[in-house]
């Protein structure tokens, strides 16, 4: 909305007649308010897609946001911008010691291990194979136990060895 109406030039709202006008100094604040918002606008928006897994950008949009926000250079906004970073480390900080986003963003096969250092990128690799494997025992422990008919098919089990074999080598 701020957009908006820092669109109309200021010939224009003054034409208007409205009761209240902009000032100069209060269209730079608008302006630099919209500079600081934006960066939270677009993670807004990558996270509010209908059929779309947004857990995997958790990470990035907190890695992302950081920068940006680390990266701003403002005049008049500097107490918004200082609250701003105590909200996304507070809301959001969590999440990259949270392996269950850590290892989303890895198997979004659109972001990978790109947002990782290297040695961050080996990490995360041993994580997910002990998870995975933590996972095929479960099912392998759980599938033994099991006296009633309707245990997994065979195929499934022999789909579980393979993956295991997989893990394993």
């Amino acid at each position: 909305m701020i957009m908006s109406i820092l669109a109309v030039p200021e010939e224009k709202l003054s034409k208007t007649g409205a009761s209240v006008q902009l000032s100069p100094y209060e269209r730079k604040l608008l302006k630099e308010l919209c500079y600081i918002l934006t960066p939270f606008e677009d993670a807004t928006i990558m996270v509010q897609k209908d059929k779309s897994v947004s857990a995997s950008l958790v990470v990035l949009i907190y890695m992302g946001l950081t920068h940006q926000i680390n990266e701003l250079s403002v005049t008049y906004n500097n107490k918004l911008v200082q609250t701003l970073k105590l909200s996304l480390e507070k809301r959001l900080g969590g999440s990259m010691s949270d392996d269950n986003f850590s290892l989303a963003a890895m198997l979004d096969p659109t972001i990978k291990l790109r947002w990782c250092n290297s040695s961050d990128s080996m990490e995360m690799e041993n994580k997910l194979l002990l998870n995975a494997k933590k996972y095929i025992s479960s099912i392998h422990v759980d599938s033994e136990s099991c006296d009633t008919d309707d245990s997994p098919p065979q195929k499934s089990l022999e789909l579980t060895h393979q993956h295991q074999e997989f893990l394993v080598s």
